[in-house]
């Protein structure tokens, strides 16, 4: 997972999840947090899933508020014979001007 600050508050974060095979369903889901001054805060979140697969990403470009810090987070799962298996990862924090 990464992000990108591109100019003018405009943010571009991607990310994916990978199986070995392919799985009954598998999904990463994006986040954007903001640093409020003591705690990483979810501002919006978006889900690339798909079924019958071994990959699922996704991009997403949006419009931030300058004058904060920003991270992006990802939660991963995959499912396959009633086995699912859930994570997490995070990209390192940028200041938006």
């Amino acid at each position: 997972m990464r992000h990108k600050l591109v100019g003018d508050g405009y943010l571009n974060i991607t990310g994916f999840t990978q199986a070995y095979q392919i799985v009954d369903y598998i999904m990463v889901r994006l986040y954007i947090q903001r640093w409020d001054g003591s705690n990483w805060v979810d501002m919006a979140s978006w889900p690339f899933e798909r079924y019958a697969d071994s990959y699922a990403g996704g991009a997403k470009g949006l419009q931030v508020t300058t004058g904060y810090y920003y991270r992006a987070k990802a939660t991963h799962g995959l499912t396959e014979n009633g086995y699912n298996e859930p994570a997490s990862s995070y990209s390192g924090y940028i200041y938006a001007n």
